[in-house]
Parts: structure tokens; C-alpha cells; sequence
């Protein structure tokens, strides 16, 4: 079974719609801040895009998706980045998204990812649950297989990854939307084999993040000049580089701004 949570009017292709407000295309009327009313082990996919932030428990709510899916079951989680001032202020929010938010979702010590991704905070560590925690009976095993962020456009093109990652944790409105994919550990797994599923299996996503990816190409072929300049971080840039091979960074610095770019910017925003 393949299921959309808080699926709204978007019903992703091939799921049973389950929504608290009946309408086309749900099929379970049910608030998923309670118990699913669905057999464990009988999910193979979930969808759960813009719908979990407006959980009450959003780690019961994780708990119950682990009891209902299959080992290596997928879910992919689409949500507002925390670091935003926007997404700050509504008060239908109840609960924060950002990169270290699957952390508390394993015991697994291993970084499954890019370290430069966590430069600035931890990275000892992939788990963020305390050692001394206990572990309770049907504790989540979610691994993550791809996380993705999406950048507000001011900031799309100009920078490299550690740039972006230097801006996104140290500044607000960077990035507006973040996208996990995760897979379901219920039983041991070797790391080669959720390697595999990173690299072999066609990771699903929303319709409107494919929409939003081929925006922001767009965008980043009419690119100005960086609105932000990274001078203060270049110390911590160049320490981080140099533990790799040389490559050629990406970053501009401040000059006269074409008027043919913002322009070309202009075209291509008018066009959607």
C-alpha cells in the first residue's frame, strides 16, 4: 500500500489519500495526529508533503508511520526550512523542519551523507538521541537516503554548497523549503544496502518540488551578483577547502550588475 498524508487536493500518483477534511481524491478521512487505522507492516510508500509541520507530536506521528510501513519502506517528507523568518511567524506551525531534524529519528551513529553539509555543528555523530536515552518499545529507525533544500531565489546560482551551507545556518531566509527521503529500518541492514537504494531506486517527490527544481534552473541561467558577500567566512571557507582536492570556487565578488541579467530574470519569472 502507498499512502499521501495530509494529501489536500494533491494526491500523489498511486496512494490512498488520508486527510482530516474529506474531499477528491482522500480516500481515509482521519487526523493523523492520532492512531493510523491501518495494519502494521502493510506501507510500502509515504508521502507526506507540507503536511507535517502542522502536527501536534510530530515524533508520534513518526512513530506510528514506522508501525504501519514494511522494512525499507520510503517516505519522503516535504517542508517549510525552520530558518525562515515567514515560516517563523505562522502560527499554524507547530513543529520546525531542518537538516539535523532526521537525526533524532535513528540511533545509527554513521553519517549517511556529505559531512560539509554539518561543517558548523556536530559531526561526530549522525544520532542526536542521547546515549543515556532509553530505548522504548517501537522506536523509529528512519535512515536517510537524500536530503534536499530549495533556495529562495536571490540565492540560487551564486554560491557553491559550502557557501550556501555556510548562509543557510548562520543566516535567516536562505532557503525556504527542505525535502528528506528516508528509509524504514526494521530489521538489520547493511550500509551497502541503503547505498543501493540511494543510488539505484528513482526516489519519488511531489509534482510541485519537480516544478520548483526546473524554476530554479531557470533562475540560475538569469543569475545576478550574490546578494550576500562571504567575506567574514572566508577563513572558514579556505580551512575547508583545503582538506580537498584544489577546485576553483565559485564565488563572486561584488561588481556592476548587467542589466541584460536582470532582464533575462525578469523573462524567465513573467514566463511561469
Amino acid at each position: 500500500m502507498r499512502i499521501d498524508i495530509g494529501c489536500g487536493k494533491r494526491l500523489h500518483r498511486n496512494c490512498v489519500g488520508l486527510d482530516r477534511m474529506p474531499g477528491e481524491g482522500v480516500g481515509l478521512v482521519h487526523d493523523f495526529d492520532y492512531p493510523i487505522p491501518m495494519a502494521d507492516n502493510s506501507v510500502d510508500f509515504v508521502m507526506a508533503s507540507n503536511s507535517l509541520q502542522y502536527s501536534t507530536d510530530l515524533q508520534k506521528v513518526m512513530k506510528e508511520l514506522y508501525r504501519i510501513c514494511r522494512h525499507k519502506a520510503v517516505i519522503c517528507i516535504v517542508a517549510p526550512y525552520a530558518h525562515s523568518t515567514s515560516h517563523m511567524a505562522n502560527p499554524r506551525f507547530k513543529q520546525a523542519f531542518n537538516e539535523h531534524t532526521p537525526r533524532y529519528w535513528t540511533r545509527h551513529r554513521s553519517f549517511p551523507g556529505n559531512l560539509e553539509e554539518y561543517y558548523l555543528t556536530r559531526t561526530d555523530t549522525w544520532s542526536l538521541v542521547g546515549e543515556e536515552e532509553p530505548v522504548e518499545a517501537g522506536e523509529p529507525d528512519f535512515r536517510l537516503l537524500k536530503l534536499e533544500l530549495f533556495y529562495y531565489p536571490p540565492y540560487q546560482g551564486c554560491y557553491d554548497p559550502l557557501e550556501l551551507t555556510i548562509l543557510r545556518q548562520s543566516q535567516l531566509n536562505v532557503a525556504d523549503q527542505i525535502m528528506y527521503h528516508l528509509a524504514v529500518i526494521k530489521a538489520p541492514a547493511e550500509e551497502h544496502e541503503l547505498e543501493w537504494m540511494r543510488l539505484s531506486e528513482q526516489l519519488e517527490e511531489p509534482d510541485a518540488i519537480t516544478q520548483t527544481r526546473s524554476l530554479s534552473r531557470m533562475l540560475i541561467k538569469a543569475e545576478e551578483e550574490p546578494p550576500f558577500l562571504m567575506d567574514s567566512f572566508e577563513p572558514v571557507i579556505m580551512e575547508q577547502k583545503k582538506q580537498k582536492a584544489p577546485r576553483t570556487s565559485n564565488l563572486r565578488r561584488p561588481g556592476r550588475k548587467k542589466s541584460s541579467t536582470v532582464k533575462k530574470r525578469q523573462k524567465v519569472l513573467r514566463k511561469l
